[in-house]
């Protein structure tokens, strides 16, 4: 038998082929983990690092972090400091004047970095009238953002008794968790509140007696950790009394605060509901990204995403932690981060002692996950040195970079800096069948023109 197609079946047989063509599966993203500053290198203070305390990492990746350092003469031992391509610079020393205070710097947390070289961070403070307060760094000039005793907006008479870590926006606008002395709701609820610093001022986002949109109560406990985004919309978690929900995570956009995801709702991939909810990171997208606890379903918990549109799982314990050898998460960090594209890293542990964990990237692309740094992998340019631990905050960029702090096997630490490499193009391919009959095709067709030349 002989089989011919007549050449315009060519492209016929091209069209029902089509369905049939798919991208392959990408390969495994990999990452380049650069070190960036380790303990017993000089800082620019003339002294060693001793240790480092948070991270931070702009989308042109400039990175922010506080160390403690060797002691100088003037009794310095802590220090900010910004790395910008350049080379490393001091932002601000202990003992030197803390603005506002009357009194000096003590130590420096949880720095938070944008694109214009800004970091926002809070700060004790000693020998002066405040102890505490949250400042900005801008133009190589630092000022007072809210100080310990300043009037907290939106509670009455009540007045700021500390800070939780500030997030920064490319407007220069900074959320913060705060403590106040306002007069609690319920025994052993220590008063809270989210605000936000703008142009100048300190606005009330939403404080410990606040109605709880969605839930039929109020706040009770705000989360220390909050987000905000380029256009000012803040996410943040809040313990719930008196309503029909004990958690919800909640987002305020353009003035309206809206629950993003109540305990009880569907845990999405899971067949059962948030039973315990942690603190959220936000992006441009108006996702956020969180840890949270599920009941009733096949997985105790992981991490996912939500928006006001869907949510999705990223990571569920029970699932294999890629790179592990088959091992499985068994719990996930409080503190997750994402970026504008919806990828998140995240830390979890995968062994049942919860001595090996590590730092795991989430591509919104393929949905797939892929490991950034492991417990007992080697570090990368470090004479064979295997990382040990890594400190729970850590920090990601608009291209995936992501910053964090590790402690090495011989007891050294650093600041580290993880860039994604370029994901691979996906290939097209075809089905089994289809591919058989394509090759087929072509021969028949190629045969056929041989003859007509012929």
């Amino acid at each position: 038998m002989r089989l011919c197609f007549p050449t315009r079946a060519v492209p016929i047989l091209l069209i029902i082929l089509l369905p049939s063509i798919r991208s392959a599966p990408a390969d495994a993203r990999t990452f380049t983990t650069s070190k960036i500053v380790l303990t017993g290198e000089t800082s620019p203070t003339g002294q060693p690092y001793r240790g480092f305390e948070g991270v931070s990492v702009s989308d042109d990746g400039k990175i922010a972090w506080g160390a403690y350092v060797g002691p100088l003469p003037a009794g310095v031992n802590n220090a900010l400091f910004l790395a910008d391509g350049s080379g490393v610079s001091i932002v601000a020393l202990a003992g030197t004047a803390a603005p506002g205070t009357g009194g000096n710097f003590q130590s420096f947390h949880d720095p938070s970095l944008n694109n214009a070289g800004e970091i926002a961070f809070r700060a004790p403070v000693s020998g002066g009238s405040k102890d505490q307060g949250l400042f900005l760094s801008s133009g190589g000039v630092t000022t007072a953002l809210s100080l310990e005793g300043d009037p907290a907006p939106g509670t009455g008479s009540a007045s700021f008794t500390d800070f939780g870590p500030p997030d920064l926006n490319e407007a220069g606008d900074i959320a913060f968790n705060a403590g106040t002395d306002a007069f609690p709701p319920a025994p052993a609820a220590p008063p809270t509140g989210i605000f936000e610093a703008t142009q100048g001022a300190i606005l009330h986002v939403a404080a410990q007696g606040d109605i709880a949109p969605g839930t039929g109560g109020t706040y009770l406990i705000l989360g220390l950790h909050c987000a905000i985004n380029d256009s000012g919309s803040i996410a943040y978690l809040g313990d719930i009394y008196g309503g029909n929900v004990s958690q919800g995570i909640f987002f305020r956009a353009g003035g309206t605060i809206s629950p993003l995801v109540l305990e009880g709702d569907p845990a999405p991939g899971t067949g059962g509901v948030f039973a315990g909810l942690w603190d959220p990171s936000s992006n441009n997208a108006g996702q956020a990204a969180f840890n949270a606890g599920v009941s009733g379903g096949s997985a105790s918990g992981g991490i996912f995403v939500a928006s006001s549109s869907e949510g999705h799982p990223v990571a569920l314990v029970g699932q294999t932690a890629p790179g592990t050898g088959g091992q499985a998460y068994v719990l996930f960090s409080r503190y997750t981060v994402i970026d504008d594209a919806g990828d998140v890293a995240f830390q979890a542990s995968y062994s049942t002692s919860y001595s090996l964990g590590g730092i795991f990237f989430y591509d919104a692309r393929t949905g797939q996950i892929f490991p950034v740094a492991l417990v007992g992998g080697e570090a990368p340019g470090m004479g064979g040195r295997t990382f040990s631990a890594f400190g729970y905050v850590m920090d990601i960029n608009a291209s995936g970079q992501v910053a964090f702090v590790a402690g090495l096997s011989d007891g050294s630490s650093g600041v580290f800096l993880a860039t994604p490499d370029a994901p691979p193009d996906s290939v097209p391919t075809l089905s089994g069948w289809s591919a058989a009959a394509l090759v087929i095709l072509l021969l028949v067709y190629g045969a056929r023109r041989a003859r007509q030349a012929a």
